[in-house]
């Protein structure tokens, strides 16, 4: 109970500026379209058109069966309300400290707990296609799997998000 709690007031806290729905919204189009744009990266690679690019994008939803295709909408939701969150955290941490942050820790803050289902499937990319193989659903069950860790991720960040903290103000100690 205490998670959806969380959860609920880290979405309110969040998403009372607008600028986080446009994130998440990127943010979800894009892990929608690295889907596609993994598994056919042969194609995409030998004869590249923004055309084909766009057709292969429309396509998951008639080449996944619906189950798979929900569930990667659901991923790109989650992801997408992940990037936002994780945005926030590290823009109040800049303003509340003033300390400046380098562009690669940024980039490792987001991907790093946004993506679990990006690594699942880049198995295919990195020669690992065949394992799906061997999985009782034939590879069906990675995709909630994917939503779980993600889940789970959301909930760690909203635990971040409502944790209010107290400024500490700095003592002027007096030398003698």
């Amino acid at each position: 109970m205490n998670y959806l709690k969380n959860v609920r007031g880290a979405l309110q806290t969040v998403y009372s500026s607008k600028k986080y729905y446009l994130i998440s919204f990127i943010a979800g189009i894009i892990i929608f379209s690295l889907n596609s744009m993994i598994r056919n990266y042969k194609l995409l690679l030998n004869q590249f058109s923004f055309n084909l690019l766009y057709n292969l994008i429309l396509g998951t939803f008639t080449s996944f069966a619906t189950s798979m295709w929900i569930s990667l909408i659901i991923i790109a939701i989650l992801t997408g309300m992940i990037v936002a969150f994780t945005i926030f955290l590290i823009s109040r941490q800049i303003n509340s400290s003033g300390v400046p942050m380098s562009i690669s820790s940024i980039l490792i803050a987001i991907v790093a707990p946004a993506c679990p289902s990006c690594a699942v499937s880049l198995f295919g990319v990195v020669g690992l296609g065949s394992l799906i193989a061997y999985l009782p659903f034939k590879g069906e069950e990675l995709g909630p799997l994917a939503i779980l860790l993600l889940a789970i991720s959301l909930g760690y960040l909203s635990k971040k998000v409502v944790t209010t903290t107290c400024e500490i103000k700095n003592k002027k100690i007096k030398k003698d």
